[in-house]
C-alpha cells in the first residue's frame, strides 16, 4: 500500500470504477501501513468507511444513516466513542451497499511483533487485533438481522482448515481461527472458493523471503465469504489468479450476476476522485505550474472542455520584472512558455555566479580526514585580509600568531587500511549443502536472544514440502563474523 500523502491521483480517478478509499491515519512512523480499498463499476447505494460506524457523517438533523438501519445503530451501544475511532484508525474497513448483498472489505491484523522482543507492543497489538475482530462480528450480525445479504472479503490472515496451508496443519484453537468459525456459523455464510471447488488445493500467500512460491509453499489466507443463499442464487463461480505475480499475494474472485446488483444513480455517496486528498495532481504538467485548490470532500471538480488542451490554453507569461527562467521551465515547457512558480514570482533574479568555482571533491577525501577550519576574523589596520567564516582555507604565514601546518601526506599503509575498512572484499566461499551440492546463503539471525546477530548458512532453494524436487533441504550451519563457515565435522568446533 503506498502512503495516502503520495497516491497518484490515478487511483482516484480510476476510468470506469467507481473507488472508496479507507487509509491509516494515526501510525506516523509506518506510513502507508494499512488500507483498503472498493473499486465499483456500478455505484453503490451507500458507503461506510470503518467497521463501527463512527466515521459516518452526520445528516443535517444531526442523525446518522447507517448501512443495516436500527440494527447497526445499536451495535456499539456499549462502547465509548474513543473505542470505535481506535478500531476504525488504521483503515481496514469499507462497506458498500450494492443492493443485492452489502460488502464488507477488511484486512484483519497480523501480529508481526515479537513478544521477547517488545512485551508491551505485543499486547498492544493483540489488545487491538480483538477489538477489531469483535467490531467486525458485531457489525456482520447486525447486517444479517437486518435481513441483508453479506459478502465478506479480504486479507483474514487465517486459514480455515488444513487443506488451506501446503504443510497440512493448523491450530484449530487459534483465537483467530475459533473468531473465523464463530463468525460463518452465526451469520450463515460460507466459503465460497471451496463451495465451487471441495477438494482444489490453490493458495493465496507465500512467504517472500523463503522463495516459497516457486514451489508452491504457500496458505489461503484471502478469502470471499458470502451469505449461503445469496451465493447460491446470484453466483457462477470463484477461483484464484496464483498466476498474476507483483506481490506476496495474489487475487482472488467471485463472479455475482450483474442484474441481481441494483443500479441506482441519483442520490450516490461521494467517490475517492472528489475527495480533497485525490483532487491535486492529476497529471505530470502540475508538478511545474500551480494546481488548483484541492476540492473539499463530496464536491465535484470543475468540468472543462474536453477539446482544450494545455497548447490551447491561455499560457502564463513570466512577469516584466524577472530576469530569469530556471532551467526546468526552459527544458520541459520550451514551445508553450508555462512558467512554474517559483520562475513566476516577482524581483526572481538571477544569482550572480561569476568568478565562482565550484568545488570538486576529490577520492581522497574520503580516505583522509578534513582539516579543521582555523579561519578568524582579522582587523583591518592589521594589514591582512578577513576570512569569512565558515571557509576550510586559511591565509598563507600566520593567522593571529598561529602558523599554517601542511598535513602530512598519508602513507601506503594507512591508505590501504582505510579502504579496508570501506570495502570489506569478499567474504570466504561459502560451503555446499549436502543433498544439492549447491552453495549456501548466508543470514543472519534477527530474533531477540542469545544468537541474535549472529550469522548461519542455509540451502539456496526456495522453502517447499519435505522431499519435494526443488525444495529447499535442512543444511545449517553457523558462520563466524567474517562469514567463514563453523562446519559439524570439524572437531575443534561445538556443536550448534
Amino acid at each position: 500500500l503506498i502512503p495516502q500523502e503520495l497516491s497518484e491521483a490515478l487511483l482516484g480517478h480510476s476510468e470506469g470504477f467507481r473507488s472508496y478509499f479507507s487509509m491509516c491515519s494515526t501510525r506516523r512512523s509506518s506510513v502507508g501501513y494499512s488500507g483498503v480499498v472498493t473499486y465499483s463499476r456500478i455505484p453503490p447505494i451507500a458507503v461506510e468507511e470503518g467497521v463501527t460506524g463512527v466515521l459516518v457523517r452526520e445528516n443535517r438533523d444531526g442523525t446518522k444513516t447507517r448501512i443495516g438501519g436500527k440494527f447497526s445503530e445499536a451495535a456499539f451501544e456499549d462502547w465509548t466513542r474513543v473505542e470505535m475511532k481506535q478500531v476504525d484508525s488504521e483503515g481496514r474497513c469499507m462497506i458498500t451497499d450494492h443492493g443485492a448483498f452489502v460488502l464488507f472489505n477488511v484486512y484483519i491484523p497480523a501480529i508481526t511483533v515479537d513478544p521477547e522482543e517488545d512485551r508491551e507492543k505485543y499486547e498492544k497489538r493483540i489488545e487491538f487485533k480483538g477489538k477489531f475482530l469483535e467490531a467486525v462480528k458485531i457489525r456482520t450480525n447486525a447486517v444479517r438481522k437486518a435481513g441483508r445479504e453479506v459478502i465478506l472479503l479480504g486479507d483474514l490472515n487465517v486459514s480455515i482448515s488444513k487443506i488451506d496451508v501446503a504443510w497440512n496443519a493448523v491450530d484449530p484453537k487459534n483465537s483467530s481461527r475459533r473468531w473465523l468459525y464463530e463468525l460463518m456459523s452465526d451469520n450463515d455464510l460460507i466459503d465460497t472458493y471451496r463451495y465451487f471447488h471441495p477438494r482444489r488445493r490453490q493458495y493465496t500467500q507465500w512467504s517472500q523471503v523463503t522463495g516459497a512460491r516457486a514451489n508452491n509453499y504457500g496458505s489461503r489466507i484471502d478469502m470471499i465469504l458470502g451469505s449461503c443463499g445469496l451465493v447460491k442464487r446470484h453466483s457462477d463461480d470463484a477461483g484464484i489468479k496464483d498466476k498474476i505475480k507483483g506481490s506476496d499475494h495474489c487475487p482472488t474472485y467471485l463472479d455475482v450476476v450483474e442484474d441481481a446488483i441494483v443500479k441506482n444513480e441519483d442520490g450516490t455517496p461521494p467517490e475517492c476522485r472528489y475527495s480533497a486528498r485525490f483532487s491535486g495532481q492529476k497529471r505530470i504538467h502540475s508538478f511545474f505550474c500551480s494546481s488548483s485548490s484541492s476540492l473539499p470532500l463530496g464536491d465535484e471538480p470543475e468540468q472543462r472542455d474536453p477539446k482544450q488542451t494545455p497548447e490551447t490554453l491561455e499560457p502564463r507569461r513570466p512577469s516584466s520584472s524577472q530576469e530569469w527562467i530556471c532551467s526546468v521551465c526552459t527544458l520541459i515547457n520550451k514551445a508553450s512558455s508555462v512558467r512554474c512558480e517559483v520562475c513566476t514570482q516577482p524581483n526572481r533574479k538571477r544569482p550572480n555566479t561569476k568568478g565562482r568555482k565550484e568545488r570538486q571533491v576529490s577520492l581522497d577525501a574520503y580516505v583522509r580526514p578534513s582539516r579543521t577550519s582555523t579561519c578568524s576574523v582579522l582587523s583591518e589596520s592589521s594589514g591582512h585580509t578577513r576570512a569569512e567564516a565558515g571557509s576550510s582555507t586559511v591565509p598563507k604565514g600566520e593567522a593571529n600568531g598561529v602558523e599554517d601546518e601542511k598535513l602530512p601526506l598519508r602513507t601506503n599503509e594507512e591508505a590501504r587500511s582505510s579502504w579496508r575498512r570501506m570495502l570489506t572484499g569478499k567474504g570466504p566461499p561459502a560451503p555446499k549443502c549436502k543433498v544439492h551440492q549447491l552453495e549456501c546463503l548466508l543470514r543472519t539471525v534477527l530474533k531477540k536472544g542469545s544468537n541474535r546477530g549472529k550469522k548461519f548458512y542455509v540451502c539456496r532453494l526456495p522453502n517447499g514440502a519435505a522431499g519435494q524436487k526443488g525444495a529447499r533441504c535442512d543444511f545449517f550451519c553457523w558462520a563466524t563474523v567474517t562469514g567463514k563457515p563453523i562446519l559439524e565435522d570439524d572437531p575443534s568446533i561445538p556443536n550448534r
